[in-house]
């Protein structure tokens, strides 16, 4: 199976969700998931952002942002497209390529709602209220983290189909197959949309 991460890296406003993209990509990878990444072009790449990365995912080698449009005839190559959340940048090429390629797959993790720090940030707050619903009415599925639940309220009052959404890392009961692991869990997300 092989995956391709989209991961948000405009500017300062995503560091985290960057890094924990990364190291969900390595998790799987060491799990056997043939993962990739590509990171949307906003922004420049620091010395320092490429260290932290390949602490995170040192297997992996980050090359920084990519253009989608060098990057769609690649998108072939693999069986699902996980769009990580929030972000900015290339929304409409995105759902274009989807609505264009209904065989394609896309999956959504959504990290935790955008935090508006200053006045450009409100406009990247706008730009998800735009598109994030368009996208999760496209993506086959929606993970949410179960440990950040309190910071999502946002992303979970924006999608309309509850049977889209699953929760990462949520353990309900001692007899769950559920591990408490994000990644295991959204690796069973894969091998179940990939199976059926």
């Amino acid at each position: 199976m092989k995956i391709l991460h989209i991961i948000p890296s405009a500017f300062d406003y995503f560091d985290d969700i960057k890094l924990e993209a990364f190291e969900m990509l390595e998790s799987e990878n060491k799990m056997g998931v043939e993962s990739d990444a590509i990171t949307l072009e906003y922004g420049t790449v620091s010395r320092s952002e490429k260290f932290e990365v390949s602490n995170v995912a040192p297997s992996r080698q980050y090359l920084g942002q990519q253009p989608l449009d060098k990057n769609f005839q690649a998108w072939g190559d693999y069986d699902i497209i996980n769009l990580h959340c929030p972000f900015l940048g290339e929304a409409r090429k995105i759902l274009n390529f989807f609505v264009n390629n209904p065989n394609k797959i896309l999956i959504l993790t959504y990290h935790r709602d955008f935090i508006t720090t200053d006045f450009f940030s409100f406009f990247i707050k706008l730009y998800n209220y735009y598109y994030l619903p368009k996208l999760f009415k496209q993506a086959k599925v929606v993970g949410f983290m179960a440990d950040r639940r309190n910071e999502s309220i946002d992303g979970i009052n924006m999608i309309k189909n509850d049977s889209k959404a699953v929760v990462l890392g949520l353990v309900q009961d001692p007899q769950d197959i559920h591990t408490n692991h994000i990644v295991q869990d959204l690796i069973m997300v894969y091998n179940n949309i990939v199976v059926k």
